[in-house]
């Protein structure tokens, strides 16, 4: 797993993340006879993208997998690339703490936890 802040990501993000997800899958050791395919683990590449729109939707949490999108079709593999936009997270200034999916509440830590203003609300815990 590799989990990085990306203050301003490029053009080229989303072929950098591929890559380092590559890496973290092909580096893993399974040489031997007592090993196959299936001893490998899923790698997980995480980025906190912090400045600007990267993706064109509103949603601010992608998981991006290998998948046919012609047949519908995911190819079940072990490689995930999760992004976080910290950008598109305006709207979750308004909305209770304890309307907040678990997502949104981490990730408006992440984006707000040096706002002192923001500190009261971080620090809500959710009540039911």
């Amino acid at each position: 797993m590799n989990v990085e802040m990306s203050v301003n990501p490029d053009n080229f993000e989303p072929i950098r993340l591929e890559f380092h997800t590559g890496k973290l899958f092909t580096g893993q050791d399974i040489r031997g006879i007592q090993k196959t395919y299936n001893d490998l683990n899923d790698a997980y590449q995480i980025a906190f993208l912090v400045k600007g729109r990267f993706f064109e939707d509103a949603g601010f949490l992608h998981t991006f997998e290998y998948y046919d999108e012609l047949r519908k079709m995911p190819l079940g593999g072990r490689t995930h690339i999760i992004t976080v936009e910290l950008a598109k997270l305006g709207y979750l200034l308004e909305k209770p703490v304890n309307e907040m999916s678990a997502s949104e509440r981490w990730a408006f830590y992440f984006r707000y936890i040096t706002d002192r203003e923001k500190r009261d609300k971080i620090n809500e815990r959710n009540r039911v």
